[in-house]
């Protein structure tokens, strides 16, 4: 709801949406699985204060889809290894095609954990039509001292184009990009963590890699991230790709030192960097932190920032504290 009542600008947003869902699975033979979704929803919108729109819209949706997996478990002495290849059918159908503004489902992204959803839209007020296919393999490691990698491949074939989804969200067109994600966790305390979207004639669409490593005192958190650019549906003129980088290192029982930096790949510049000191007590910590920002940001000019901070931890402010030799004055 927006205070103003000029046409366009001031325009409000009313939804009501109900839905019953019925989802089942069977085990069929040689391991292989088979499982059915079906969602039937019934969504009404009152749009007020935008003469684009009609009043009152209203629309059922019904959403079918059929998933087929076959996994495959093998066994050593120190691990075990699984292949899952995984397949599926679903169909859409509305009583009515809806025409709304984008006010929720500005952003939808493409990863492993919605490969077979029944829908990859925020919320209701997009809706994939027609007929569709989703297809893809995961595969998980486990070893008997704590090592673990998995990965996971997909791609999802529209029967017609889907225009709903931005042009880099790696959905868009009547063919998805093709989805491929990947981690290891170790027991020396290094993570690795990767996902990323081959487009056409294999182009990397949106990608990110995380990894993170902690060896006594010392921690590691480095982060690559890259965002192609798509200034009509997602406001971004320019692609985006920066290296971000937080160490931390724990000097003796009750200080830690830190220190951050992000790198502009596409400037080929540093954007930011930062130094922190925290002293960690039994009632109270201290943070002192020092930051630069090199580019400008608007019409904001480079600058260097200070933050000095206390808090009180007897009020619930700093959280628990390990167990340190001070104490708050009272006696054994």
């Amino acid at each position: 709801v927006r205070s103003s009542d000029t046409d366009k600008i001031g325009r409000d947003i009313t939804r009501i949406n109900s839905g019953a869902r019925y989802h089942r699975n069977w085990d069929l033979m040689l391991g292989s699985q088979m499982s059915l979704e079906h969602e039937s929803r019934l969504d009404h919108f009152f749009i007020d204060h935008d003469s684009d729109f009609d009043t009152h819209n209203t629309t059922l949706t019904h959403t079918s889809a059929l998933t087929l997996r076959w996994p495959f478990i093998g066994r050593a002495a120190t691990s075990m290894h699984l292949i899952e290849p995984i397949y599926q059918i679903a169909n859409v159908e509305q009583t009515n095609t809806l025409t709304l503004p984008s006010e929720e489902s500005t952003r939808s992204e493409f990863d492993e954990g919605n490969l077979i959803a029944l829908s990859r839209f925020a919320a209701p007020d997009r809706i994939e039509n027609g007929r569709r296919s989703a297809i893809g393999l995961n595969y998980n490691f486990q070893g008997a001292a704590g090592y673990e990698a998995g990965l996971t491949m997909g791609q999802i074939n529209w029967h017609d184009t889907n225009a709903s989804y931005s042009n880099s969200s790696g959905l868009s067109g009547s063919v998805s990009d093709v989805l491929l994600a990947a981690y290891v966790e170790t027991p020396l305390g290094f993570n690795l963590q990767l996902r990323t979207l081959i487009g056409e004639e294999g182009r990397p669409g949106k990608s990110e890699v995380l990894s993170k490593f902690k060896y006594k005192k010392y921690g590691f958190d480095g982060r690559y991230s890259f965002l192609p650019a798509d200034p009509v549906q997602e406001n971004r003129d320019a692609d985006i790709a920066e290296w971000t980088i937080n160490q931390t290192y724990a000097a003796g029982q009750n200080w830690q030192l830190s220190n951050s930096l992000r790198y502009d790949l596409v400037r080929d510049s540093l954007a930011t960097a930062g130094i922190g000191i925290k002293w960690d007590g039994q009632c109270s910590s201290v943070v002192f932190s020092a930051d630069r920002r090199f580019t400008d940001l608007g019409g904001s000019p480079p600058q260097t920032t200070y933050g000095f901070s206390i808090a009180l931890k007897g009020f619930s402010t700093g959280g628990a504290s390990r167990a340190v030799q001070t104490s708050c004055g009272a006696s054994k």
